[in-house]
């Protein structure tokens, strides 16, 4: 695992060329001309423990306070950003009303079947 607590910058790093298992990040921006697909079913939601909650906290500060990313962005409203912080693990932001802020939507939420890829790349350490 990453220790994020003391910064990160989201590398763009030829996104293209990594290796699945080398992705650290992955950014997607809604596409509202796509139609929105409905799901129905039950979702399985991961319980975060006290250590991983902190840190996903302190990564949504630090988007909001610093630029972390490596090349010249401008977030969107409902921009996705998606961080690897263990082996199989990922936190979720959404940018909404002029800030990033954790992303409690599931895979049943309509709107997330309108995002595209925009970018993706490595995750490195400060």
């Amino acid at each position: 695992m990453c220790d994020l607590t003391k910064g990160f910058k989201l590398c763009s790093c030829d996104g293209e060329q990594l290796k699945q298992e080398d992705i650290g990040w992955v950014l997607q921006r809604l596409d509202a001309s796509k139609e929105i697909a409905y799901r129905i079913g039950s979702v399985a939601i991961h319980h975060l423990d006290e250590k991983e909650e902190t840190l996903r906290n302190n990564i949504e500060e630090q988007l909001n306070t610093q630029n972390c990313f490596d090349f010249n962005f401008q977030p969107k409203q409902d921009d996705r950003l998606q961080i690897k912080y263990s082996a199989h693990q990922w936190f979720a932001y959404r940018y909404k009303e002029g800030q990033w802020q954790i992303d409690t939507s599931t895979s049943f939420d309509g709107w997330r079947s309108q995002l595209e890829p925009f970018k993706d790349g490595k995750l490195d350490e400060k």
